[in-house]
Formats: structure tokens, C-alpha cells, sequence
């Protein structure tokens, strides 16, 4: 967070945002992700989204893990619940800055 301190040298930096990853941010018992931005997408979205992961076969895993296909989709689910869509990703704003 050093790195996009608000400052002369790094002045274009103007939104932060994490994002979760599942299998890994809901693991983390010290510090939850507590979304606050969301993006809405299309089945379209989610089909690609899925297609894009499937590239990184070593991310994969068994059946019962949330790091699969329909981890992916069920998490795209409940956060598009959220905000009344049918699917979502959702985001941790931590920083915006308007000009």
C-alpha cells in the first residue's frame, strides 16, 4: 500500500481495489473481506470468467474444494443476491479518488 500513497510521484494512481479469491480470502481468519463495490455480469461473463480459470489447471481443485467450476459459479451467485442480480464479483474499495 506504500507504493500508491497519494503523493506527487504516484498522482495517477486513483482507485484501489481488492478482490477475493476464493479458497483463500474466506481462509483468512484475521481479516475478512468485506466487500463494498460490485460489479454485475452476464452469464456471458461468468462462462468466460470460468474459461479463463480453467487455463490454470493447478488452481483446480477435488470436487468438494470452492476453488472449481461451480465455486466459481455459486460465489458469482450469492454476490449477485446481493445487490438483487443474477450474478456479481464483488470488490473492496480502498481507495477512489474523483478529480
Amino acid at each position: 500500500m506504500m507504493a500508491t500513497r497519494p503523493v506527487i510521484l504516484n498522482s495517477f494512481v486513483k482507485s484501489i481495489f481488492t478482490f477475493e479469491i476464493i479458497s483463500s480470502t474466506e481462509w483468512n481468519f484475521e481479516k475478512n473481506f468485506l466487500p463494498n463495490f460490485f460489479e454485475i455480469l452476464t452469464e456471458k461473463n461468468l462462462k468466460d470468467k470460468i474459461k479463463a480459470f480453467n487455463f490454470y489447471k493447478s488452481e483446480i481443485q477435488t470436487r468438494k474444494m470452492p476453488r472449481t467450476n461451480d465455486g466459481l459459479k455459486t460465489l458469482a451467485k450469492y454476490r449477485g443476491k446481493i445487490i438483487s442480480s443474477e450474478y456479481a464479483e464483488s470488490y473492496q474499495m480502498i481507495r477512489n479518488i474523483s478529480d
